[in-house]
């Protein structure tokens, strides 16, 4: 009979990174995904905000392209600091959509450009996968009828039958990009292949 080794825990949790997309804020969430037993432990779960002296803290790229790519930069090395701490297995990162603002389209694809190629940089094998707004919505929804309601969406989350809290995050304080930035990871479990 052939006896297989004793695995640990650790060996079948896959780190998946959700983030909610953004120029000014973004949500970023760090899940422990277990594979067999289908249950995501949130790791960390924030809200950043880009600092208002933006202009000072990267003057060269202020003076040289703009408010935008000073915005985009401190994202990037925000970002960057985040994969090293948390070494994600796969990156899902919003995709843009058009909406109202016609602008904002053309700044979350910018700002998600910087977050693919910081990502590339830190591990070129490391995935980053474009998901769509509407599936992370339906990843948040798993177990309840269906909304695309922000605020439907974060109630769904909170009793979501999928995710473990055990770190003492508050998810009523973390903001609603931190939420959306959930879902989003939810999303990517879809992405993990056995």
């Amino acid at each position: 009979m052939l006896t297989l080794p004793e695995l640990s825990k650790d060996q079948f949790t896959c780190r998946l990174l959700g983030i909610d997309n953004g120029t000014s804020l973004l949500g970023f969430t760090f899940l422990d995904y277990n594979i067999l037993t289908g249950m995501s432990e949130i790791v960390h779960c924030e809200t950043y905000k880009v600092p208002t002296n933006y202009k000072v803290i990267r003057e060269a790229h202020y003076q040289d392209k703009g408010a935008l790519q000073a915005r985009i930069e401190l994202i990037g090395d925000y970002y960057t600091d985040l994969l090293h701490e948390f070494e994600p297995n796969i990156v899902g990162c919003e995709s843009p959509f058009s909406h109202l603002h016609v602008n904002s389209y053309r700044t979350l694809t910018l700002s998600m450009q910087k977050l693919d190629d910081r990502t590339y940089e830190y591990d070129r094998f490391l995935e980053f996968y474009k998901i769509s707004p509407g599936g992370a919505k339906a990843a948040a929804c798993k177990g309840i009828k269906y909304t695309s309601k922000k605020e439907g969406i974060h109630e769904a989350l909170y009793d979501h039958p999928d995710l473990i809290n055990t770190n003492g995050i508050d998810l009523t304080t973390v903001g609603p990009d931190a939420l959306d930035s959930i879902s989003v990871a939810l999303a990517l479990v879809q992405k993990v292949v056995i």
